[in-house]
């Protein structure tokens, strides 16, 4: 199920029951974003009587932006908080449709080891809120509110950015198109000036010892035209990179977005200096949750394109999120500001 397009973001909370204290703490520092309708939260709380209960969790579940997983011993040894709940979180936020966030709330040993220790956890120290770390928990439950405050902002801002989006789709689907089309046509001339000539080579054609190419350019001394092959080479290692940043792009919209990372790198393995891939990689990476390398992708594209506006903008989300240097974050959305005043 696709997220939302709403102003409000619906948030999921899965917990233990055991740690019902920490969910009523959550649901209190999450007061301000409640009461202004930024955002719903729903736990299991509110199924009323005569309501099928399992029915009612996987809805909210599937139709969630926001997943928050409440974590500690009691919630890594529940069955149906993390055997399913948790499970089916996942999976949601493998395929882009919703954003899951571990917030640990009492000490577990070898969290990092499951499938959510890839995502970027609250509170933002990596120390449990109930951890003697913080002052007092409640400046841990402030961290927790703010860090979940700042992952509401980013979806509303790619909510705004979504009509763009969509344009920049259907631009991309007919590039794709012709590229695929161009690749076809010189794919196919490729092929025909580097077949061996047969019937040459059967008659014993002895002007020259080296293979003679059907369809082979020669020059004036009846010598194959080396520069020629040279940029034919060129051309077709530029169509079969931009063919693959463009198969990237379609398997992120189709969700497959480990696949999408894979044709970006094959993509830069071609050319290294190439923006708009690393750009990419970096927007694939960031919805899965792999921040610290989509950090990297997006400071390449910068490296090779200091003018680049979104490459800026997504720098600064990704500071933002995973709590790196605000003052860092603030200055790459100025420099995002003074190339695009969108921004």
């Amino acid at each position: 199920m696709p997220r939302t397009t709403q102003k409000s973001v619906k948030v999921f909370v899965s917990y233990s029951q055991k740690d019902k204290p920490y969910l009523e703490k959550l649901r209190s520092s999450l007061s301000t974003l409640t009461q202004k309708k930024t955002i719903q939260a729903w736990y299991d709380g509110k199924i009323v009587p005569g309501q099928e209960w399992e029915k009612q969790i996987y809805e909210n579940l599937d139709g969630s932006d926001i997943i928050l997983l409440l974590v500690s011993p009691d919630f890594m040894a529940s069955d149906y908080a993390y055997r399913k709940e948790m499970e089916r979180a996942i999976k949601r936020h493998d395929q882009d449709e919703a954003r899951v966030i571990p917030v640990i709330v009492r000490p577990i040993y070898g969290w990092e080891d499951t499938p959510f220790g890839k995502l970027q956890a609250l509170p933002s120290k990596g120390e449990p809120v109930g951890s003697s770390a913080w002052d007092s928990e409640d400046y841990a439950w402030y961290d927790v509110a703010k860090g979940i405050a700042t992952s509401v902002d980013s979806l509303l801002s790619e909510r705004e950015r979504e009509p763009a989006r969509a344009e920049e789709r259907g631009v991309a689907e007919k590039q794709a198109g012709e590229t695929s089309s161009k690749s076809t046509v010189k794919a196919s001339e490729a092929s025909g000036r580097y077949t061996k000539d047969a019937a040459s080579r059967s008659l014993g054609d002895q002007r020259d010892p080296q293979f003679e190419l059907e369809g082979e350019d020669r020059n004036e001394n009846g010598r194959a035209d080396s520069g020629q092959h040279t940029e034919t080479i060129q051309t077709l290692n530029q169509t079969i990179i931009d063919a693959q940043k463009q198969r990237g792009n379609y398997l992120a919209m189709e969700g497959s977005c480990e696949e999408a990372i894979g044709a970006y790198e094959e993509a830069l393995g071609l050319r290294p200096d190439f923006p708009e891939a690393w750009f990419n990689k970096g927007v694939v990476l960031s919805s899965v949750g792999r921040f610290e390398e989509a950090l990297e992708a997006f400071e390449e594209a910068l490296r090779l394109r200091s003018d680049y506006p979104l490459a800026w903008y997504s720098k600064g989300l990704i500071l933002l999120i995973t709590w790196k240097d605000r003052d860092e974050a603030r200055a790459a959305f100025n420099e995002a500001f003074k190339r695009d005043a969108l921004f």
